[in-house]
Formats: structure tokens, sequence, C-alpha cells
């Protein structure tokens, strides 16, 4: 019984469409873009007031660490890449010589 209930739905469903898209499309198209604007809007709105609302102050918490240890471990694997290119060593300036202390030999 609720198949046939469901399959009657539908079929009406398609033939009131079809009928929109033959005799009058531009106020279909009018009216489909107003229901999905609406449907978009109400659910940024619901998503905003659920959001807040069911948001604990340990979940806060929790977002934060994991921002901190995101940025702790980016900033360790820049250096692990920069250990693994040293620049080359620098040879000693041609201006300066060692000199030869005091100490007994």
């Amino acid at each position: 019984m609720r198949k046939l209930l469901i399959y009657i739905l539908i079929s009406l469903a398609v033939v009131g469409l079809g009928t929109q898209l033959i005799f009058n499309p531009s106020q279909l198209i009018k009216t489909t873009a107003f229901v999905v604007f609406g449907a978009v809007v109400l659910y940024v709105i619901f998503r905003l007031i659920m959001r807040n609302r069911y948001e604990s102050d340990e979940m806060r918490k929790y977002k934060q660490a994991v921002k901190q240890s995101k940025l702790k471990y980016k900033t360790s694997a820049r250096k692990n890449n920069i250990d693994k290119n040293p620049k080359p060593l620098r040879k000693r300036a041609p201006h300066l010589r060692v000199i030869d202390g005091r100490k007994p030999k």
C-alpha cells in the first residue's frame, strides 16, 4: 500500500514538472532557484546555531591544540628539510692567519 502511494506521488510530481517545463519554463526556473536559495540560507543558519550551541569549551580547547600542533610540526618539518640540505661550508678568509702561541711543544 505504501509503495503504491509513493509511486502515485512521484508520478504526479513528474507530470507536474513536465507540464511546467513545457508551458511555463521561466516560472519553473524561478521557483526552483528560489527553493534552492531558501534551502541554502536555512542550512547555513541552522549550522551556525547548532555549532554555537553544541560546541563545548573542551572542543574549543581541543581545536586550538590541534592548530598549535599542526603549526609546531609544520615548522619542525621545515627545519628537517633544511638539515638535509646543508649549506656548503665557507672557506677561511684569506686575510686571517693563525698565529703560533707560546705553548710548549
